[in-house]
C-alpha cells in the first residue's frame, strides 16, 4: 500500500513538473513569436521609410521606442536645441511609425491567417509599449 502512494505521489509530482515545462514551453514560444513577428513587422517598416527616403523617421522610433532615450537627448545628440517644440515634432515622428508598425502588425497578422475579428487584440498586444 506505502509503495502504491509513494508511485502515485511520485506520478503527480511529474505531471506536475511535466505541466510546468509545458507552460514554459509555450511562454517562451509565444516570446519568441512576438519577437520574429515584431521584428518583421520593424523591418517592413524600416526599409519602408528608407525607400521613401525617410530614414531619419525610423531612426528617431528606433532610438525612442526601442532604445529608450529621451527625445530631449535625441535633439541633442543630433544637435539641435532641446526644445518643447523639438521634442514635440519628435513625438510627432514617432507615433506616425508607431502607426506604420500596427499597420504591418496587422497585414503579417492577416496574412498567417489570424481571423479579422481577432486583429485588433492581436495588434494591440505585440504593439504593448510601442507607444513612445
Amino acid at each position: 500500500e506505502k509503495t502504491r502512494e509513494n508511485a502515485r505521489s511520485s506520478s503527480v509530482d511529474e505531471a506536475r513538473d511535466l505541466a510546468g515545462d509545458d507552460r514554459a514551453a509555450e511562454r517562451a514560444f509565444e516570446r519568441a513569436w512576438v519577437r520574429v513577428t515584431l521584428g518583421a513587422a520593424c523591418a517592413r517598416v524600416s526599409e519602408s521609410l528608407a525607400a521613401e527616403g525617410d530614414g531619419v523617421a525610423w531612426s528617431v522610433f528606433e532610438r525612442h521606442v526601442l532604445q529608450g532615450i529621451s527625445y530631449r537627448a535625441i535633439v541633442v545628440a543630433d544637435g539641435g536645441a532641446p526644445t518643447s517644440d523639438e521634442e514635440e515634432r519628435l513625438a510627432v515622428v514617432v507615433r506616425r511609425v508607431v502607426r506604420r508598425v500596427r499597420a504591418e502588425l496587422r497585414a503579417i497578422l492577416r496574412e498567417d491567417g489570424v481571423r479579422e475579428g481577432e486583429l485588433d487584440a492581436e495588434v494591440a498586444r505585440l504593439s504593448e509599449g510601442l507607444d513612445g
